[in-house]
């Protein structure tokens, strides 16, 4: 059971966030993502890991522990909305968000460390760069063992859209 979850964003990703939270409409996951969802997390060496990961190869030798927790535990969003079509943050936010409410309290369960979900979009509406607005995003799930590893903490640094969010055990 969850005790709370804090949320914390920047201001690239502050409207689109009260737009894809205004209503509580959750929509369905795109397939993959449900497949990923539903098969859930693992526990392992004291790190979770989703146990449908993306990346079916191990993590570079050169990641320390943390780093290579991250990188096992990266969700690509993916949309058919064209870039030009500023729809597409808010729906990829709305998957990355029914993603983490749904991991969250299952991750919870599986550790006593604070769990942190991060949701980051690839550009934010009022700073395009042509050469990398792509309509993509990504969430990425890690433990916090340390103010090193909260995301939260320097999340105004990020150009790019960002939203953390971290939940611990009752």
């Amino acid at each position: 059971m969850l005790d709370a979850v804090e949320m914390a964003m920047n201001a690239a990703m502050e409207p689109i966030f009260r737009v894809a939270d205004a209503d509580t409409f959750e929509p369905g996951l795109p397939p993959d993502l449900e497949e990923l969802v539903r098969a859930g997390l693992v526990c392992s060496g004291g790190r979770l890991y989703l146990a449908r990961p993306e990346h079916k190869t191990p993590p570079p030798g050169h990641l320390d522990a943390f780093e290579s927790e991250l990188w096992m535990n990266k969700v690509h969003l993916d949309t058919r909305t064209p870039a030009s079509d500023p729809s597409w943050r808010i729906e990829l936010l709305r998957h990355g968000l029914t993603v983490a409410r749904r991991l969250l309290p299952q991750a919870t369960t599986l550790t006593q460390l604070p769990v942190q979900i991060v949701i980051s979009l690839q550009s934010a509406p009022d700073a395009l760069d042509p050469e990398t607005d792509f309509a993509t995003g990504a969430v990425h799930l890690a433990l916090i063992r340390s103010a090193h590893d909260d995301f939260a903490t320097g999340i105004a640094d990020f150009e790019q859209p960002v939203l953390a969010m971290t939940a611990t055990a009752r």
